[in-house]
Parts: structure tokens; sequence; C-alpha cells
């Protein structure tokens, strides 16, 4: 997954009413139909009428929460969490005793 994909997840013919319980908040650019949620660590938008149906990559998010008139439902996925700098700094720390022993022989 990488930040801008989108994924339709209601094609519908007629309207769709109510929204999900866990996407209380509008998202930044939202014309009423856009909301944004976090969900295992990753920033999603929901838009309640997305006018597309296929699944679309590099989506910008203002663009996404701006699109109104539809009647599907999809999901954009705003973030995607780089690695830990503390994971890799004891990587690089690893990598560099490694080496010196090495070396050292």
């Amino acid at each position: 997954m990488n930040n801008g994909d989108v994924f339709t997840i209601i094609l519908n013919g007629g309207s769709v009413t109510g929204t999900f319980a866990n996407t209380p908040t509008a998202a930044p650019n939202s014309t009423g139909s856009t909301f944004r949620f976090s969900s295992n660590g990753l920033l999603w938008d929901i838009n309640y009428a997305w006018t597309g149906g296929v699944p679309l990559a590099g989506v910008n998010p203002a663009t996404f929460e701006q699109t109104g008139g539809g009647h599907n439902v999809a999901l954009l996925l705003v973030t995607v969490p780089e690695p830990g700098s503390a994971a890799l700094l004891a990587l690089g720390g690893v990598a560099l005793l490694g080496w010196r022993r090495r070396a050292s022989v």
C-alpha cells in the first residue's frame, strides 16, 4: 500500500445515508462528505460521495476530500508510517560493530 491509494468499499446505485461510527472528524479540505480517521497507525480519509468506481493510485488527498456528488464510498490512504529512527540507528550500530570486528581479524 502507498500514499494516495484509493479503495472503493461500496458501489451504490442510490444515495448513501449514515456514516461509520469511528469517523467523526471532517477531513481538512472536506466539502462535507469526507472524514479522517486512523487505524493501526495509518491515516485514512473516507468519502461517502465518491464518484469513481475503481481502485486508483497516486490520488491527492485534497482532490479526494473535495470530490462529491457520487453514490460510492471509498477509502484513501493518507499516510504510511516511516520506519522508526531508533530501529534504524540500532541496526546501523550492529552493522558497524560487525564490520569493525571483521576488519580487526
